[in-house]
């Protein structure tokens, strides 16, 4: 089953950007909420996601986005959580778009300027530690495994 959970750590983390970033002075981070996922997203790595919602889920939430992260955010750095922040904020669309913002080259053109080449290496380790929390899950899963088999022999 998953689980989701307010995160606000990482609304902090987007105030301090929207703060700081003229380029999101559009952004009202009261439009946003910020949940952790107990799965990853799409694909093992995958280390945030932005998602419109619809009208109706934006009528009974009073909020017009969701920013999603997966287990694997937890293990980046806090200057690796700000870059993957940082690009999920520029999907959120200004007044004159519709829908969410699809990437472009300007917005990687900006964040190499201000963190240069080695953010690539986010995604380096992040297929590391993936495979580190699948193996850790498995591990977890299969001793629950053998602990509820072990009960139900000996009851």
């Amino acid at each position: 089953m998953v689980t989701y959970t307010y995160a606000e750590d990482i609304k902090q983390i987007a105030e301090e950007l929207i703060e700081q970033l003229d380029e999101f002075n559009n952004i009202n981070i009261e439009d946003i909420n910020f949940i952790r996922t107990s799965k990853h997203i799409k694909s093992d790595f995958v280390l945030g996601q932005t998602i419109l919602l619809n009208d109706l889920i934006q009528f009974l939430t009073g909020k017009k986005f969701i920013i999603q992260l997966p287990p694997v955010f937890d293990t980046l750095t806090d200057k690796q959580k700000s870059i993957v922040i940082e690009h999920e904020l520029h999907h959120l669309p200004t007044e004159d778009e519709k829908g969410l913002v699809q990437h472009d080259i300007g917005e990687f053109r900006s964040i190499i300027n201000k963190y240069g080449v080695d953010w690539i290496n986010i995604v380096k380790e992040s297929e590391e530690k993936v495979k580190k929390l699948k193996e850790n899950e498995k591990k977890k899963k299969q001793q629950e495994k053998l602990e509820k088999d072990e009960i139900s022999k000996n009851p």
